[in-house]
């Protein structure tokens, strides 16, 4: 339990001031810091791996670099450490409650065991990035480390380790868990401010169902989360970046929170890098002459260099027999099937749903804050499932088995996306009539 909550505040603690300088907000400050400070444990972990030193100074050396460079910004431009209002003008005690409510579900982590996949994957990686230096290059190089991945995406492991060898605290399964959960509670954060932005400032109704709807979509990876796997961070924090990035914001400011999401996504799992590229790539795309945007392009970028870097450090992967017989189409329908049959029960009210907001014109005017937000995660579903299609269509593993062991797990991020359609949808029925708040246009980039 000591070791639990150090992770969690050494994590938060290194993200806060640099959090509060990104959002200009006290209070969402509080709720991205943990994200914050997960980047930062990462860049920590890969410089140490990189240049031979050990973990804890260059995390020290990261943090106390980034905070400096965010207080003078924070001096700067004013910006009020106390909790302010915050997003579509809720006080910030409601948000309190609203972060607190959110970490329920995470109590799970407490009684539950790591599984063998998370720790041969995740927490085994973050046993090297304790140690830093050169004896993580050693391990990450070695032949017999080749089962556990090291050519995946760095965060998870990279931040747990960091913060692990930066609390001396030897329990990384238990800092594992305990980085995994902040890291989540923080994903859901912006996931319910992003759905909050939705609607128009003020209404009551919109922290009840933003609040609602990120329960019900954690529901779905509550398993994944309770036993140290990535999923449900990726696909939680993608669906936030998603329907962040791809409507139509007021200022440039408002696309800082869902871009961090977004980072996360895609340093966490390769499935993240792939949908993040997509949304990012959509954002852009869409408005290429607002220039605004286009810094967003430097996150797929910094994202594939991290996981070159750890391509570069790692042993070549074990090879897998390749079925010959079972031909592209024949897996690329299998593993549409699969995926249809995990989505099914959500997909359909989400697609009722989508159809009265989009093709009713009276309800698409009453409901128009809920129009953009409804077409951002009809992208994400897009994007997290395309590239998972064709992976399992090209893919060298035995279809069935590949199908059964992974597709409940890969599937979390449009599953999220759906809930989220259905939430916004509802929460655009409970608003009283009256004009769309300026950060909830309703159309999309």
């Amino acid at each position: 339990m000591i070791a639990a909550i150090g992770a969690v505040l050494v994590l938060w603690a290194a993200g806060l001031l640099p959090a509060v300088a990104l959002t200009t907000d006290a209070a969402r400050g509080l709720a991205v810091a943990p994200l914050v400070g997960g980047l930062l444990a990462t860049v920590a972990g890969l410089a140490s791996v990189a240049s031979g030193a050990p973990p804890v100074p260059c995390f020290a050396a990261i943090v106390v670099i980034a905070g400096a460079t965010a207080w003078r910004r924070v001096r700067r431009r004013g910006t009020s450490l106390r909790p302010g209002r915050l997003v579509a003008g809720h006080p910030w005690w409601l948000m309190v409650g609203v972060g607190v409510v959110l970490a329920l579900p995470l109590t799970v982590v407490a009684r539950a065991g790591i599984d063998w996949d998370a720790q041969s994957i995740w927490s085994h990686k973050a046993t090297w990035f304790a140690e830093g230096g050169s004896r993580a290059r050693e391990a990450f190089g070695a032949p017999q480390s080749a089962f556990s991945h090291p050519d995946y995406p760095p965060l998870l492991p990279a931040a747990a380790g960091v913060v692990s060898a930066t609390t001396g605290r030897p329990d990384i399964d238990t800092s594992h868990q305990a980085v995994t959960a902040a890291l989540v509670w923080s994903a859901l954060a912006v996931l319910t401010l992003e759905i909050m932005a939705v609607g128009r400032r003020g209404a009551r109704s919109w922290p009840l169902v933003a609040c609602l709807t990120s329960l019900a979509a954690c529901s779905f990876g509550a398993l994944r989360l309770a036993n140290g796997e990535a999923d449900a961070l990726w696909s939680i924090a993608a669906v936030a970046a998603g329907l962040g990035l791809l409507r139509r914001r007021d200022s440039p400011a408002d696309l800082v929170v869902p871009a961090l999401a977004c980072l996360v996504a895609m340093l966490t799992k390769n499935e993240g890098l792939a949908t993040g590229t997509v949304i990012v790539v959509g954002a852009v795309a869409v408005q290429w002459r607002h220039r605004a945007r286009w810094w967003l392009l430097a996150l797929p970028v910094a994202s594939a260099g991290a996981a070159l870097l750890m391509r570069s450090w790692a042993a070549d992967p074990e090879p897998v027999l390749r079925f010959a017989h079972e031909t592209v189409r024949e897996r690329a329908g299998r593993a549409v099937e699969a995926v249809w049959h995990v989505l099914d029960d959500v997909a359909a009210p989400a697609l009722v749903a989508s159809a009265l907001v989009l093709a009713v014109p009276g309800l698409r005017r009453r409901w128009r804050s809920a129009v953009g937000a409804v077409v951002a995660c009809w992208g994400v579903v897009v994007a997290s499932l395309l590239p998972l299609i064709w992976t399992y269509a090209r893919g060298p593993h035995e279809i069935r088995w590949w199908l059964a062991t992974s597709v409940d797990r890969t599937t979390i991020a449009a599953y999220v996306a759906l809930v989220v359609i259905i939430g916004v949808v509802a929460g655009a029925g409970l608003e009283s009539p009256g004009p769309p708040a300026p950060e909830a246009a309703s159309e999309v980039v």
